[in-house]
């Protein structure tokens, strides 16, 4: 095979290539550039109620509102750290885990107190328009009746809710931080 040898004295060429051998020799700025990337998609999904591949999560059985956004606290968790030559992005929610791969949550039976408001006569007040329904009674209420009510022991069913892929990175996730290589190794090479 022959060999062939070009030599390169252009000295923006020169620049370049030796902000490429930086940019190479370093690969913290890119990382970080690929965590905000990460960080960002993983948050969208909270907003969008979607795992990474798009399909919706199930919807809340207890509450209205959207799964996974009640106090917005797991998706500002969210962070992304650049260890050598890796990024980590994850949350140091202690339930995170719970959401993402689902639970069943054993309750023992326990015990509970309540103070129901009652009439003058000592009956209690019911709730409108629910006749079997007693009303709570706050602090200030006077006229109460104190019962205990026992809970059963019971299993509550959380199903998963993903918000971290686990099948590899989605298509569009991995258009996207090899984007992000591209644009950081781009503003390396052209020296902004």
């Amino acid at each position: 095979m022959a060999n062939i040898t070009i030599e390169v004295s252009d000295r923006s060429v020169l620049d370049a290539f030796n902000r490429l051998l930086a940019a190479a020799a370093d690969p913290a700025p890119a990382l970080n550039a690929v965590g905000r990337v990460l960080k960002t998609r993983v948050q969208q999904g909270f907003v969008s109620g979607t795992d990474p591949y798009g399909h919706a999560w199930l919807p809340l059985k207890r509450r209205k509102g959207s799964p996974l956004r009640d106090t917005g606290r797991l998706m500002n968790s969210i962070d992304y750290r650049v260890e050598a030559h890796s990024v980590f992005v994850g949350t140091n929610v202690v339930y995170a885990a719970v959401h993402q791969f689902g639970a069943d949550i054993e309750q023992a039976s326990y015990a509970i107190k309540q103070r129901l408001r009652t009439n003058k006569k000592g009956e209690l007040l019911r709730q409108e328009g629910h006749r079997n329904l007693a009303r709570y009674a706050k602090s200030s209420h006077k006229l109460v009746r104190e019962v205990v009510a026992i809970v059963p022991a019971h299993t509550t069913h959380i199903p998963p809710r993903p918000f971290m892929p686990a099948e590899g990175l989605p298509e569009d996730w991995r258009a996207d931080v090899v984007q992000a290589f591209n644009d950081y190794l781009e503003r390396a090479t052209d020296g902004g």
